[in-house]
């Protein structure tokens, strides 16, 4: 029956990544520990906001860069098995925070996307709680421009969260690549699980408009959460 009326509708895949952080200051005061439970928190109301698109099937991946990058989900996975999919991660031990690196491996995954043509452009969220350096080539700055230089880098709907005081938020809005739309910034566990899901959630809902673009939705609200606590950590 295919996409003919009456029969089943056809679904054109949505490419939904996330790129963690997991350098060494993601040890300190339990943020890697917030990080695992907002992505595993989030699943739910990501597959909630895919079945508000029937024609999307949304396909999830993740990539985690310190020193090195690597796919801890490195199969594109319906988010309906994603949660079997999930492995909490861990911060590496004296691990740098090499976003060039990250940025130019997903230069490199864009090129099939493109060349399948099928899709939505692809939804990538960046969550990092710190000041990129470059120990190893390409810098942020080369690696952005050669995301950004594929067709389906460049359309790619991007979104950022910002954990601590010590984040590059311009780093992270020269990432997100709109004048309106601005990193979420996350100081203690709650604010980082409402972070998550509220960006994660988003970015599907933009990328799976017919004709995706960030430059329709505005700024981005606020997110709303109750002050720490006296005893609970704040970064």
């Amino acid at each position: 029956m295919g996409d003919r009326l009456g029969g089943v509708l056809a679904r054109r895949p949505l490419h939904f990544i996330w790129l963690l952080d997991v350098s060494g200051s993601m040890a300190a005061d339990g943020k890697i520990q917030a990080l695992n439970v907002a992505v595993r928190e989030s699943i739910p109301h990501i597959l909630d906001a895919s079945r508000s698109s029937p024609g999307v099937e949304l396909l999830v991946r993740v990539a985690t860069f310190s020193s090195s990058v690597r796919w801890v989900v490195p199969t594109p996975t319906p988010v309906e098995q994603f949660g079997a999919s999930w492995r909490d991660v861990g911060a590496e031990p004296g691990g740098l925070t090499e976003l060039g690196m990250a940025l130019d491996e997903l230069a490199r995954q864009m090129r099939p996307l493109a060349e399948d043509g099928r899709g939505y452009a692809p939804a990538i969220v960046l969550v990092s709680d710190g000041e990129p350096t470059n120990t190893s080539e390409p810098s942020f700055r080369v690696g952005l421009e050669r995301l950004l230089a594929e067709p389906w880098g460049a359309k790619s709907v991007r979104r950022a969260v910002a954990i601590g005081r010590d984040a590059n938020l311009g780093v992270l809005r020269d990432f997100i690549g709109h004048p309106e739309i601005a990193p979420l910034a996350a100081h203690n566990p709650d604010q980082l699980a409402q972070a998550i899901r509220f960006v994660s959630t988003v970015a599907v809902a933009a990328a799976s408009r017919p004709t995706p673009s960030s430059s329709a939705e505005g700024p981005t609200p606020p997110v709303s959460v109750p002050a720490p606590g006296p005893d609970q950590i704040v970064w």
